[in-house]
């Protein structure tokens, strides 16, 4: 059982440290030569809709950004998406009282609170599909003391952004912590990892109510895996990127139904430690913290249309890796708040970021008014929203 204000407070460090577990793993895999994957399950919701929207481009990426709070200071963040309706953000309210934080804005600007319904401690990871948001949580089982309790996953949808309405989350009894992330294509749900009593992994589910563990050994894993996992989904399918074998490289998987995945490539980063992942749906690029005794850096590497994957660019480290497409421009959010961006995932450009008189700072409880580091970052149609689970989020958008 877990104390409820314990998890909420120490979440990030719970994240950390199980990051830094080592896993055990196939040596020796067989890549695939090729990216795709096995045919996708039958199934209309939610439909692949997921390329991102390039929308057009200035010739010169802008060296400062100007970011505004996204909602109240209130509460605890742990995602963001951009769906058709707008924007959602999504995490866990009073710890005293914990129930689910969902706001909503239509432009990026002006924010309201969601509506969660059904019984649940917080909503956790968030995507967009076939005209609906999906989100995944838990909600807590209360057994011999209202202090504590077993967390069950949860999953709910919502067209508008507003209003949520509880649709299943069977086969995420008894589970410890939903990482995530979650992604959705070609009539499927992928949570990208969920630490679970002997049933740690990657979850797959059709339409969001009942989920089932991908085998581990998709994943050339051969005993219980603990390191970072990060999954998107675009037209074609899944892509993943795995690491926490401190003897194994980055390994990159695709999968067009989220249930069976090749091996596609290995990257040659040494000590990798986390990873992120991003793409403009024809390009994908891949953040990587790789370390060297205590001197580590993030190392970027791309791939073009399925094609090789190869080095592009290396940035200062960062505590969370944090990629995204934000519609115009790859973004990467590094440590101390910098914030860099590229055209094409391989030529860099650091800005400047103005946050007015409302800094990144921890809200509430141990560190409060400390400076945070970014732990999400999201974006869709010209707009960039990141934050961190106890300091809250903010929107820029790009010119």
């Amino acid at each position: 059982m877990v104390s409820l204000v314990w998890s909420v407070r120490v979440r990030v460090l719970v994240s950390i440290a199980l990051g830094a577990v080592l896993l055990g793993c196939d040596s020796n895999p067989q890549v695939s030569p090729s990216p795709a994957g096995s045919a996708a399950p039958t199934s209309s919701t939610p439909a692949p809709t997921t390329t991102p929207v390039v929308t057009a481009a200035p010739t010169v990426l802008p060296s400062a950004l100007t970011f505004r709070r996204a909602g109240p200071a209130v509460g605890f963040k742990n995602d963001a998406v951009r769906g058709e309706p707008g924007w959602v953000t999504s995490g866990l309210g009073d710890p005293g009282a914990p129930t689910p934080d969902v706001w909503f804005s239509a432009d990026g600007q002006e924010w309201q609170n969601a509506t969660v319904r059904g019984d649940a401690f917080e909503l956790t990871r968030v995507a967009w599909a076939n005209g609906a948001f999906y989100g995944v949580g838990t909600r807590c089982n209360v057994y011999d003391h209202p202090q504590y309790c077993d967390f069950d996953g949860v999953a709910w949808r919502s067209t508008d952004g507003l209003t949520w309405k509880r649709i299943g989350g069977s086969g995420l009894e008894k589970v410890g912590f939903i990482e995530g992330p979650l992604a959705a294509s070609n009539g499927a749900l992928v949570l990208g990892w969920v630490y679970a009593r002997n049933r740690n992994g990657v979850y797959w589910s059709r339409d969001g109510v009942a989920w089932t563990r991908v085998d581990p050994q998709e994943f050339g894993i051969t005993s219980k895996f603990d390191g970072r996992v990060d999954v998107i989904a675009s037209d074609s399918g899944f892509t993943l990127i795995s690491v926490g074998c401190k003897d194994c490289p980055p390994r990159i998987y695709t999968s067009a139904n989220g249930r069976r995945w090749q091996l596609v490539a290995e990257l040659d980063v040494a000590d990798a430690r986390d990873v992120s992942l991003a793409s403009d749906g024809s390009r994908t690029v891949a953040a990587v913290i790789t370390c060297s005794g205590d001197a580590c850096r993030t190392e970027i590497w791309s791939s073009s249309a399925g094609g090789p994957w190869a080095s592009s660019a290396t940035l200062p480290a960062s505590g969370t890796p944090s990629l995204t497409f934000a519609g115009t421009a790859f973004v990467f959010a590094g440590e101390g708040r910098n914030v860099y961006l590229s055209r094409d995932g391989s030529a860099w450009s650091e800005v400047t970021e103005d946050f007015g008189d409302d800094p990144p700072r921890i809200l509430q409880g141990a560190g409060h008014g400390s400076p945070c580091e970014i732990e999400f970052l999201a974006g869709g149609n010209g707009d960039i929203v990141l934050g961190a689970e106890q300091c809250g989020a903010w929107r820029a958008a790009l010119p």
